[in-house]
């Protein structure tokens, strides 16, 4: 799924995005990431997230599209591509701390509960370790990219697993009706809410 979201990510990039349509012609050089195939729009959409700092591989030169992306990894992309600015490590959340995530996820993370972007797993906590859902991912860039949310819970159900009372409902939809997000893997109709 990270892909996906890198994905989304170059759609929070807003209008440089648009004005590009998301690509851009040899940022880096062709085949950057080794496990990324060289001219799909996964490798164009890597190569400008790189390029910008906001991502980066998992190693020199593999982007590794197929492993987990932690919560504290999304909020640190998201923030970045924002342009939210790190805030010190004062966390509202109780796991949330220097000993846990790095110092510049830990003052993300802080700094995008104050933005309004983050979602929290509860009342006190974040969860920074765990591999973030679709459903997550969709609420994070959806609350980091539009103002008016409200609009996508009057509209009609793309997806059969993301039902109008479901609380992610309007983040899926604002994400799919800007070409952001798609279906999952395993259906055509599907967008797999709970799955990494």
């Amino acid at each position: 799924y990270i892909v996906s979201v890198i994905v989304g990510l170059c759609g929070v990039l807003s209008a440089e995005a648009s004005a590009q349509n998301c690509s851009t012609s040899n940022v880096l050089d062709p085949g950057f990431y080794k496990d990324i195939k060289t001219g799909l729009h996964e490798d164009t959409v890597t190569k400008v997230l790189h390029q910008k700092g906001i991502m980066e591989g998992c190693n020199a030169d593999q982007f590794c599209p197929n492993c987990e992306l932690t919560r504290a990894q999304a909020a640190l992309y998201i923030g970045r591509a924002r342009g939210v600015n790190v805030i010190s490590c004062d966390s509202p959340y109780t796991d949330v701390t220097a000993n846990t995530v790095s110092a510049e996820e830990c003052g993300m993370i802080a700094a995008l509960k104050k933005e309004g972007y983050s979602v929290a797993a509860t009342s006190t906590t974040f969860e920074p370790n765990r591999a973030i859902t679709r459903a997550e991912a969709a609420a994070m860039i959806a609350r980091a990219n539009f103002t008016e949310l409200a609009v996508y819970q009057q509209k009609p159900q793309t997806f059969i697993d993301v039902k109008p009372n479901d609380w992610y409902y309007p983040y899926v939809e604002a994400l799919t009706r800007s070409c952001i997000a798609t279906n999952c893997i395993s259906g055509a109709n599907k967008y797999c809410p709970g799955d990494s």
